[in-house]
Parts: C-alpha cells; sequence; structure tokens
C-alpha cells in the first residue's frame, strides 16, 4: 500500500551526485551517494556544515535522500521556558535589590542572569550540533545526544505513518516537528524537531516511502 499525502507536491529538480571519503581512516570509508532521481526538491542538496555523521552509520551502496539539522532558531526556541524564568528571576531579584534592600550590587545580578541564560544557550546549541536528520532511498534514520549518542534507524518499508506537529512558537516561525510512526508500536517512535519546510520535507519522505519502501521490504 502507498502512502499518500494532500501536501501539493513539489516540482522535480535536478540532483547531482556527491561523494565524500574521510582521508585519515585506514580502512575504505563508504561514499555517500545523493539521489539522482527527482525525488528531492530544494531543501538540501549537500551536506551542511556542522552535520555530524558517526561511523558506520550508513551502509555501502545507500543513497542520501535528505540530510538536514534542525533550524538554528532550535537553540533558542527550544529552551524558550527555561531562559524566560532565568529572566524572570534575573529582573525580580534586580527589582527587589533596588527598591527593597540591597544585598549586592546590580551589576553582579545582571552579570549572574546573563552567565545562566549564555549558558543555556550554549548548551542548547551543543546538543543542535549533535543532532542529524537522513533520510536515504533504505532507511530513516535520527542521531542526536551530547554525552550519550542515540541513533534511531528504521527500514522506510516500517514506516505507517508520518505527521507535522507545530507548536504556537513553531506556526510563528516556520517551523515543523515531524513524528514517525512505525508497524506494531502502536505510537510515535522519532521525531525530526523544528525542522524548516516541515510540509516539503514530509511531502519528500512520502515520495521516498512510494518509491522504495517496496523494494525494501522484499529484501
Amino acid at each position: 500500500m502507498f502512502l499518500t499525502s494532500t501536501t501539493t507536491q513539489s516540482p522535480k529538480l535536478p540532483r547531482t551526485s556527491n561523494c565524500a571519503e574521510n582521508p585519515s581512516s585506514s580502512r575504505p570509508t563508504p561514499s555517500l551517494h545523493y539521489a539522482d532521481d527527482g525525488l528531492t526538491p530544494e531543501i538540501e542538496t549537500t551536506i551542511r556544515p556542522g552535520a555530524m555523521i558517526p561511523p558506520d552509520v550508513l551502509q555501502p551502496g545507500e543513497t542520501i535522500i535528505l540530510l538536514i539539522k534542525p533550524s538554528l532558531l532550535y537553540v533558542v526556541l527550544a529552551p524558550l521556558r527555561t531562559l524566560t524564568i532565568f529572566l524572570i528571576i534575573t529582573l525580580v531579584a534586580l527589582a527587589a535589590n533596588n527598591y527593597i534592600y540591597q544585598f549586592y550590587d546590580s551589576s553582579d545580578i545582571a552579570f549572574l542572569g546573563f552567565i545562566a541564560i549564555g549558558a543555556r544557550i550554549f548548551w542548547q546549541f551543543v546538543e543542535w550540533l549533535s543532532r542529524t536528520y537522513i533520510l536515504t532511498d533504505q532507511r530513516l534514520i535520527r542521531i542526536k545526544g551530547v554525552t550519550n549518542v542515540s541513533v534511531y534507524e528504521t527500514p522506510l518499508s516500517n514506516i505507517q505513518q508520518t505527521e507535522v506537529i507545530r507548536s504556537i512558537r513553531e506556526q510563528l516561525t516556520g517551523l515543523g516537528t515531524l513524528a514517525f510512526s512505525t508497524a506494531g508500536t502502536g505510537y510515535i517512535d522519532a521525531y525530526w524537531v523544528m525542522i524548516n519546510n516541515p510540509y516539503e520535507v514530509q511531502n519528500t519522505i512520502i515520495k521516498t516511502i512510494n518509491r522504495y519502501g517496496g523494494r525494501n521490504s522484499k529484501t
């Protein structure tokens, strides 16, 4: 059975084949091949700077359809609630220090608040660097984690449902989160969070499943 979507399909664009090897490795590294079948719209055409793929994630001969990361706005939007709390605490502390009783110098309080906010944003940036989303002609892959790296992968033939979820902050910034459900689980297995062009990416995934999913289920 083919997956369908009401999303308007993007026009087919020519694709070029790219190859990258790690010269420092003593053993052969599988080439990273990009699809040349017109499936992928103009979302990603090369590996984005900062996209990190752990060794041996891709199989020899596996063709990349999409290789993306969350939007850089993820660095601020994901911890927005925590950042707001830090800002409110800093402002309340400044107000209490200035108008009730002066415990510390106001500049020291402001500096501590700035450090807390900056540290939270820096950690979220490191977490953003760890996230990579890959769609190939065989599998869907999600990589994340700073101290503990988590690699989720599933064959295309196992994907039963894709869903675009958009919070208010994502709607205001034009982003969206893709959720994936696989056969036999009954719940969402993985997310591609806060990506650009979520409906266009979803449409590409559906077309890729329709084209390659049946082939993978027979292998």
